[in-house]
Order: C-alpha cells, then sequence, then structure tokens
C-alpha cells in the first residue's frame, strides 16, 4: 500500500466478516480490498480468512495488482531467447 501511495481506509462498515474494526490490520485489508488487490477468500458471505495461509500465486497476484496500481510497467520489451544469453550464461557443473 505504502509502496504505491495507497492511503489506509477505515470505513465505518467492515468488508469482510471476518475483519473487525479492531483488528490491527483492518486499514490495510480495507484498503487493498477497495483497490481491488485480493477479493477475499469467499464472497457469500465476503470473508477475508486472515488466518489461511496464502499461496505463492495468490501472494504473487497481490504483488502483481499492486505494481499496475501503482503505475509499474514491465520495461522488457520482449521476452529473453536463447541466444541473447548464450554468450553470457553458462550452466552450473552438475558432476558428481
Amino acid at each position: 500500500m505504502r509502496a504505491v501511495g495507497l492511503p489506509e481506509l477505515s470505513p465505518s462498515t467492515p468488508t469482510f466478516g471476518d475483519v473487525d474494526a479492531g483488528d490491527w490490520y483492518f486499514g490495510a485489508v480495507e484498503t487493498i480490498a477497495h483497490a481491488c488487490i485480493v477479493s477475499g477468500c469467499t464472497t457469500s458471505p465476503a470473508m477475508y480468512c486472515p488466518n489461511v495461509p496464502l499461496t505463492r500465486i495468490e501472494l504473487g497476484s497481490m504483488i502483481v495488482r499492486g505494481f499496475e496500481l501503482g503505475g509499474f510497467t514491465n520495461c522488457i520489451s520482449e521476452p529473453p531467447v536463447e541466444e541473447d544469453i548464450a554468450d553470457t550464461y553458462t550452466p552450473p557443473d552438475t558432476s558428481p
């Protein structure tokens, strides 16, 4: 949130049924929910599930959405191809 300049929100009505206004993470969860970075773990009823561990793919999705929101873009115009790295890459020695 801070990295992309989002102000912390504190709405009077919580978005998720399992994140109360008194929870230390309430403002952060509300901010990323209103910025469409997260949508929670269930929609009916809306729940965030703060005690359920994130998967790597969920965390990656959140990071990408946050960077896109902050205006960050991919600076590589084309993906590298084998010829681009052949002169600089040396495979590791895997011999026993």
